[in-house]
C-alpha cells in the first residue's frame, strides 16, 4: 500500500486521475505502476512482474527502488513490507 508519494503532481494523479503537468503518454504506464505498488504486499510482488523492471539503486540510492516510465523517466520509492512510500517520479540519469 502506498503511504506517501512526494512528486506533487504525481500525488495528484494518483488520488483525482488529472494528468495536469505530466506527460499524457505516460499515463497508461502510470496507472499500472502505482496500481502495483498499491496492491504489492511485498518487494517480491513487484519484482514478479516483468514490465515493471524493478530494480534496486545503488550508491547514495541504496535501500530505493525504481519502475520504468518512459525514456529516462523512473518511478522511485522505498519499501517497509507492506508498505511503499517516499513514491517519486524522476529523471535521475
Amino acid at each position: 500500500m502506498i503511504k506517501s508519494i512526494k512528486h506533487k503532481r504525481l500525488k495528484k494523479f494518483a488520488e483525482t486521475g488529472s494528468m495536469a503537468g505530466l506527460p499524457a503518454q505516460f499515463e497508461s504506464r502510470l496507472k499500472m505502476i502505482l496500481t502495483a505498488l498499491h496492491t504489492a504486499t511485498n518487494l517480491q510482488d513487484m519484482m514478479d512482474i516483468p514490465a515493471l523492471r524493478c530494480h534496486p539503486l545503488k550508491g547514495d540510492r541504496t535501500g530505493e527502488y525504481a519502475v520504468e516510465v518512459n525514456g529516462n523517466w523512473r518511478v522511485t520509492f522505498k519499501i517497509d513490507e507492506p508498505n511503499t512510500f517516499d513514491v517519486d517520479l524522476e529523471d535521475y540519469h
